[in-house]
C-alpha cells in the first residue's frame, strides 16, 4: 500500500501565470509565495516546506538554456560588433568578452529557469485518481 502524499494548502494559490512566475523569480514557491524554490544554484526543492507543493515533477528541460541564450545573445551580438570596430589586441578582447559573457549567462539562467518553473507549474494538468 503507498501512502498518499499530503495535501497542499491551495489558499493562497496563484490566480494567474504571471502571479506564479513572478513569485517564481523572487525564488519563491509557486503556489504559495512563501516556502524556497532553489535548493542549489538552479536545483529546485522537491517540495515547498511552507504548502507541501510537490515541485520535482516540474521540469522546465531545455528551455531555460533556449531563452537565456536568446536573451544574452541579442545583448552580446551589438556589442561585439562595436568592440571589434576598435583597434584592441586580441590577447585581452577575447578573454575578457568571453568570460564577461559565460557570466552572463549564468546571472541570467536561474531567472529563465524561474520563469518556465512557474509558467509550467500554473499551466500543467493535475492528476486525478
Amino acid at each position: 500500500m503507498t501512502a498518499l502524499p499530503e495535501p497542499i494548502d491551495t489558499a493562497h494559490s496563484p490566480n494567474t501565470v504571471w502571479q506564479s512566475i513572478k513569485r517564481c523569480i523572487k525564488g519563491k514557491c509557486p503556489n504559495c509565495g512563501k516556502g524556497k524554490l532553489w535548493a542549489r544554484y538552479i536545483k529546485q526543492v522537491d517540495h515547498c516546506e511552507h504548502c507541501g507543493a510537490h515541485l520535482e515533477s516540474v521540469r522546465a528541460d531545455d528551455g531555460p538554456a533556449w531563452l537565456t541564450i536568446l536573451i544574452v545573445g541579442h545583448i552580446w551580438s551589438p556589442l561585439l560588433v562595436l568592440v571589434t570596430r576598435y583597434d584592441i589586441p586580441m590577447w585581452f578582447l577575447f578573454p575578457t568578452l568571453l568570460i564577461s559573457a559565460a557570466l552572463s549567462c549564468l546571472a541570467v539562467l536561474p531567472f529563465s529557469k524561474a520563469i518556465f518553473i512557474g509558467a509550467i507549474w500554473k499551466t500543467q494538468k493535475t492528476e486525478v485518481e
